[in-house]
């Protein structure tokens, strides 16, 4: 399916299309309308962090939330991709973080500005090892799960996105296209909250993988 190392994607993929409120009690949560169509937002490659390096938290925010999300992987790039024909552009998935300065992103959206200073900032988008395809057979039915200080917070399953994988590629594709080694996310369940300087983060996709993940602010500005 691809001619570069898939299993390293975070090193040379080019774009993380992250989708917004694709769970309807996050987005109730968070009193925000439940959307008829996907909501679409980018970060950067830049945001990209692996397990055993931490999540910074920017100096510009006081309300840092976690967001635990499936992440699908591209293998093979289109435009306009088909749903019936969207999961043969999938190489396998990841577990990963939305990491958002609500705080920040309430002040965007108050003011009609868009969310990158909330959303796009470096390590907001931690990610596990890659997931071959074959291990998760059926991404509609995948539990997610996050801890924060061994507390239990977020716990969900991806049949209850209102937007389902196909649907989401075939949709990107049509104004995006998709690349090999890119990257979507596809939303949070309910349960975000607030973390801390040296909080202890671990979440997992139940019977496949779990990563751990500590909190600590950006070093001050010489």
């Amino acid at each position: 399916m691809t001619s570069r190392n898939i299993s390293r994607f975070w090193e040379w993929g080019r774009k993380i299309i992250c989708v917004g409120r694709n769970y309807a009690d996050h987005a109730k949560e968070l009193k925000n309308a439940v959307p008829t169509e996907p909501i679409l937002f980018l970060k950067p490659p830049s945001a990209y962090v692996r397990e055993g390096s931490p999540i910074l938290v920017p100096l510009y925010t006081s309300n840092l939330h976690h967001e635990v999300e499936l992440g699908v992987v591209i293998g093979k790039g289109g435009t306009a991709i088909p749903q019936s024909a969207a999961m043969e552009h999938v190489a396998g998935y990841a577990l990963c973080l939305d990491m958002t300065a609500r705080d920040i992103q309430e002040e965007c959206k108050s003011k009609g500005l868009p969310w990158t200073l909330a959303k796009a900032f470096n390590t907001s988008c931690p990610i596990s090892e890659f997931i071959p395809k074959e291990r998760i057979p059926d991404p509609g039915s995948v539990k997610l799960w996050l801890k924060v200080n061994d507390q239990m917070k977020q716990s969900g399953c991806t049949s209850q996105m209102i937007f389902s994988i196909p649907y989401l590629i075939s949709y990107i594709s049509d104004f995006i296209s998709l690349e090999e080694g890119d990257l979507i996310l596809t939303g949070t369940p309910k349960g975000v909250s607030a973390v801390q300087e040296h909080d202890e983060l671990q979440a997992g996709i139940e019977d496949v993988i779990t990563m751990n993940l500590q909190i600590i602010k950006c070093p001050l500005k010489a």
